[in-house]
């Protein structure tokens, strides 16, 4: 089973639409033997109670919540984080351990079968690689938190909790400044001599984590081949741009899929 997980909020309508177009489109043409799809889309709502939210807490934070760095895009960051971990929770009973649940965002573009990235599922959790030379609130950034496999086990819950839990403290931190400073400060890797991450003193908690090769997952459309998978349209500042970026990417990778036109202009979901 492959559980595919997404957020969206009121200003990312138009683009969840295309995204579930394409995903669609993707999903129906996977030939995998006995590969199955399950779709998870959680949305938030600044002006209500959110559903997503635990205990039912009201967001209060104002302005658009599509509108890049407010406090309701950062609110919506944070229930985006909340809807995973209900996800993992409500299913942990039932996954299998072949099971992966695809984190995605509606700016990422399925370009082939998501089934074709199972056989670089090495990691607990594996991560589209954030382009070099990124950096952040707490200095640089290797992985991006707009893409991710992962496996329903008790560190990668524990790891959604960790990260839930920092937003309390950092309330106008990204989700991806606060999963690169715990990856690469606060958390032991089995292997971290081997590849170069810092040590990390025993009783921190543990976890198997990894990146897709950029040939598979990219936020660089010169990075698009036919052998990639999913395309982060991460470079752009507006849903124009974004749909301009998402058509290269189709072009370069050989794919089609559905025409879209994508949201209004000026719209930004949470990526």
């Amino acid at each position: 089973m492959l559980h595919l997980i997404t957020f969206s909020t009121h200003h990312s309508e138009r683009m969840q639409s295309c995204w579930l177009q394409w995903a669609s489109h993707v999903m129906a043409r996977d030939t995998t033997p006995q590969q199955h799809y399950r779709l998870y889309l959680r949305t938030h709502d600044a002006s209500n109670v959110s559903t997503v939210r635990p205990k039912g807490r009201r967001v209060t934070a104002g302005g658009a919540a599509g509108t890049y760095q407010t406090a309701t895009w950062y609110a919506a960051l944070r229930d985006k984080m909340f809807a995973i971990q209900e996800v993992l929770e409500e299913t942990k009973a039932s996954a299998r351990e072949v099971d992966a649940y695809v984190i995605t965002d509606l700016d990422v573009v399925p370009l082939r079968p998501y089934s074709e990235l199972l056989a670089c599922l090495e990691h607990e959790i594996t991560f589209m690689k954030e382009p070099d030379g990124h950096a952040g609130s707490f200095g640089a950034h290797v992985v991006n938190g707009g893409f991710y496999v992962v496996r329903n086990t008790a560190n990668v819950r524990a790891w959604f909790t960790n990260v839930a839990s920092r937003f309390k403290k950092y309330p106008r931190l990204h989700d991806q400044d606060i999963a690169n400073a715990l990856l690469l400060a606060h958390i032991r890797h089995p292997r971290a001599a081997a590849i170069g991450l810092p040590y990390v003193s025993r009783g921190k908690p543990e976890l198997n984590w990894g990146v897709f090769p950029t040939s598979r997952v990219t936020g660089v459309v010169d990075e698009v081949r036919n052998e990639t998978v999913a395309y982060h349209a991460i470079f752009s500042t507006n849903s124009s741009d974004k749909m301009a970026n998402i058509t290269r990417a189709m072009r370069r990778s050989g794919t089609t899929l559905p025409h879209c036109r994508g949201g209004h202009k000026g719209a930004r979901s949470p990526s």
